[in-house]
């Protein structure tokens, strides 16, 4: 019998748990081998004797998203053993009253009016890409680093809100410095991809 000291638990946390790709007859090994521990409380060893290893006072939380773009389907066997929590993605227009809130505070250190006013452009233009690049670079089992959500918009505008505005004279500067975090966040995605492929 295996499991954490007396008196704890383990909280096991595994994301994208519908990445593994399906077998012939649609098996995903990863996903049984959790399987067997919800039904039976434990694995086989796989050395002789082949005893079975009881895990006690443990728990599993798993995260994963809509089957498609390299996310497959997961078996009801396996689902049963859940309770969901699921949201709907969220509105552009909600994100851009959010991000466009919080962006406009810190702009209005700015020097200059036209400074001060670029907060909206930066937001919605930053929305787009990150739309267009959601729909365009989709995971796939070679490129599972594809899964963009609100953390990389997010890391654009933090990026923005870090700059020195007090001292911008000139909306170009603003500018720059945004796509600059945009290039800086998205554009390692790219990179990554290209050195996974070459490799």
């Amino acid at each position: 019998m295996y499991g954490p000291p007396s008196l704890k638990k383990y909280v096991i946390f595994v994301d994208d748990v519908n990445m593994p790709q399906r077998e012939k007859y649609f098996a995903q090994p990863p996903i049984e081998i959790l399987r067997q521990w919800m039904d039976h409380k434990g694995w086989y060893d796989r050395t002789p004797p082949c005893a079975f290893r009881t895990l006690v006072d443990i728990q599993f939380i798993g995260c994963m998203g809509p089957p498609g773009g390299g996310r497959n389907p997961v078996t009801m066997r396996f689902l049963r053993h859940f309770n969901f929590m699921s949201f709907t993605e969220m509105a552009d227009a909600s994100l851009f009253v959010i991000f466009t809130t919080i962006l406009d505070a810190t702009l209005k250190e700015g020097i200059i009016p036209e400074v001060q006013n670029c907060g909206s452009q930066i937001v919605k233009c930053t929305i787009d890409i990150y739309n267009t690049i959601r729909q365009e670079l989709l995971p796939t089992p070679a490129k599972s680093h594809y899964t963009f959500n609100l953390r990389d918009l997010s890391k654009v505008i933090q990026g923005v809100l870090r700059g020195d505005i007090s001292h911008c004279k000139d909306k170009n500067v603003i500018v720059s410095l945004w796509v600059h975090e945009a290039m800086r966040v998205f554009q390692v995605h790219h990179q990554l991809a290209s050195f996974f492929s070459f490799n």
